[in-house]
């Protein structure tokens, strides 16, 4: 049995505290003071808050790799058949294309399951390597699951989980009746992959509703990990401009260093394309939505009065212009308005209805 026991942390709740409580140790305060949870919201869930503060504060965070750690575990990643892939998946119909490659729907001729490949010019075989490596990594529940590779003469095939329903971006739109407990559900379910890939030392820099997948069951999953990169103690902040112009960062317009944040800004724009059915500032050419980015401050809705004070936090604690101010991903999760979140089960409902209109 442990002997020499010392019991140095005793929280308890207390009406005089700032926090509503007593002993929380000085890492838990500050969490939760930056958190936006109120003290009416300790006194009313008390057990429930010292739950997600452990989950957040106790959790395993993997140390920053090395520039060299991180080649390595790169090139053990990144396995790449030199085969014919048409001999094992056949390809149905096209489901997008962009600037990276054409995704089609295919089936494993072996076991007849569903899956979605991504045909890339050779010439970009590199970037597709990079791709490869970020996307295994970056195994999780609400990320789309890689499969394998193959080379040919002239194209590179990506296969990934094929996700039956299709991109958010199908789901807005004006007309579409989102409530704010479909679009808590949404957020949330992008800040657990997003909190994830960030405690990973990776960033996806090209989060937008194109880039996040709704199945018919109404799991949501983050896609195209293009953009994708790791930070290393060497370089614990990147510099390079990329992404599509109407869900960029300031900061990252303006080619300062920054970290994760930017994709929790990119969040923020999602939220309002759930909103308003498009992002701001979308009727403008690019050069000059990038310099209204960086010129207007922290992006407004068109009708603030239809959502709730509580929609509204969270949009200025994602998309704060001031990066220190801006919360982390695993802070937005603890946020009053991500408990408005509906069942699964109800999203799935409101998915089937929005992919058939």
């Amino acid at each position: 049995k442990p002997f020499n026991v010392e019991h140095r942390t005793h929280v308890k709740l207390d009406d005089r505290s700032s926090t509503g409580y007593d002993g929380l140790p000085k890492k838990w305060r500050t969490m939760l003071k930056a958190s936006a949870i109120t003290k009416d919201d300790v006194q009313a869930h008390p057990q429930a808050v010292l739950d997600v503060l452990q989950f957040q504060m106790q959790g395993v965070t993997p140390k920053m790799p090395s520039a060299e750690s991180l080649r390595l575990a790169s090139a053990a990643a990144v396995e790449i058949k030199k085969a014919d892939p048409n001999k094992f998946y056949k390809r149905i119909r096209k489901l997008g294309e962009g600037a990276s490659g054409v995704v089609f729907e295919a089936i494993q001729k072996k076991t007849g399951k569903r899956c979605a490949i991504k045909m890339t010019d050779i010439q970009e075989l590199e970037q597709v390597k990079t791709e490869i490596c970020m996307q295994t990594m970056c195994g999780h529940p609400n990320v789309v699951s890689y499969i394998e590779t193959f080379q040919t003469s002239d194209h590179v095939w990506m296969v990934m989980e094929f996700v039956e329903g299709g991109p958010l971006t199908d789901l807005v739109g004006v007309g579409k009746k989102w409530q704010e407990s479909h679009i808590a559900y949404v957020c949330r379910e992008m800040l657990k992959a997003l909190a994830f890939v960030h405690s990973q030392h990776r960033l996806h820099r090209d989060i937008k509703s194109d880039n996040v997948l709704v199945d018919l069951d109404g799991n949501i999953k983050l896609a195209d990990f293009g953009f994708a990169v790791g930070l290393t103690t060497e370089k614990a902040k990147r510099q390079s401009v990329v992404g599509t112009p109407y869900w960029m960062s300031p900061e990252l317009i303006r080619g300062l260093p920054y970290d994760a944040k930017v994709d929790v800004w990119s969040l923020g724009i999602t939220l309002i394309e759930m909103c308003e059915g498009e992002p701001p500032l979308m009727d403008k050419p690019p050069l000059r939505t990038l310099l209204l980015i960086t010129t207007q401050g922290t992006p407004k809705l068109q009708q603030p009065q239809k959502w709730s004070m509580e929609l509204k936090h969270f949009m200025k604690k994602s998309m704060d212009v001031n990066v220190e101010k801006r919360s982390t991903a695993a802070m937005l999760l603890m946020h009053p308005f991500i408990r408005k979140a509906c069942s699964r089960e109800e999203f799935a409902k409101f998915a089937r209805v929005g992919f058939k209109g």
